[in-house]
């Protein structure tokens, strides 16, 4: 799991650094003692919890998890806050948040709350989310079209570079890289009918020429589609 902790206060925010530190599920811990600088990690970064504190100079908790929550709405964020007013806990729970804990910090109860997430997230390595699978769907759907990363992301309404991003932390893989699988995929299926002729085969996959599909064909399998035609026959 990787957490961010945002607290203005340098011993509260090193505390829980330190104890995220030593849960087993810890990949990373990256803290920051203002709203804003957290706000620019987390626009470069995957990360899978946010821990953060309400009241703090410049951007508060809550207006940085409002920037958030558009981009990234399959953040769990959990609220450490030395103010208890039930006008804060409603507005975070408009916001999603999973947890309101109020300072000093329950330990033994953050425990139990991080232990959830951390079950869900084994549960489910792959997050639910909208946006990519509405975006595979297109590519899967549309394989025979000249499909670009702007395409993509207008699909998602993203910008390319937090769908790559994104794209990469939900299967491992760009957009494009995807989509190339997807195609070669969808070809050998094709090749073991004989009634479709390689170029045609090309074509509905979506290359614009029989050699450029041979050559992503080859790097993919390692024999062109020909031999491969060949091979399934023999067997």
């Amino acid at each position: 799991m990787r957490y961010v902790v945002v607290d203005d206060e340098p011993k509260i925010r090193q505390g829980l650094a330190a104890f995220l530190t030593n849960r087993k599920d810890c990949e990373e811990v990256a803290s920051f003692g203002t709203a804003s600088a957290a706000y620019e990690y987390l626009s470069n970064q995957p990360v899978d919890v946010l821990l953060t504190d309400i009241r703090m100079p410049g951007l508060s908790g809550l207006e940085l998890i409002e920037r958030l929550r558009t981009n990234y709405p399959d953040l769990d964020i959990i609220i450490i806050s030395g103010y208890g007013e039930f006008g804060y806990a409603q507005k975070a729970l408009e916001l999603g948040v999973r947890q309101y804990l109020t300072k000093p910090t329950d330990l033994i109860k953050l425990t139990r709350v991080l232990d959830d997430l951390a079950s869900e997230h084994m549960e489910s390595p792959l997050p639910e989310d909208l946006m990519i699978r509405n975006v595979i769907s297109f590519m899967e759907h549309n394989l025979d079209r000249d499909i670009r990363l702007s395409h993509l992301a207008d699909i998602g309404f993203v910008t390319p570079n937090y769908l790559c991003r994104r794209f990469k932390e939900l299967t491992n893989s760009s957009p494009m890289e995807y989509l190339t699988r997807l195609r070669l995929e969808k070809a050998k299926n094709l090749l073991q009918d004989p009634s479709y002729s390689v170029e045609v085969i090309a074509q509905k996959a979506g290359y614009n020429s029989r050699r450029s599909f041979s050559r992503a064909f080859n790097r993919e399998y390692g024999l062109s589609p020909q031999d491969f035609r060949n091979k399934n026959n023999q067997e």
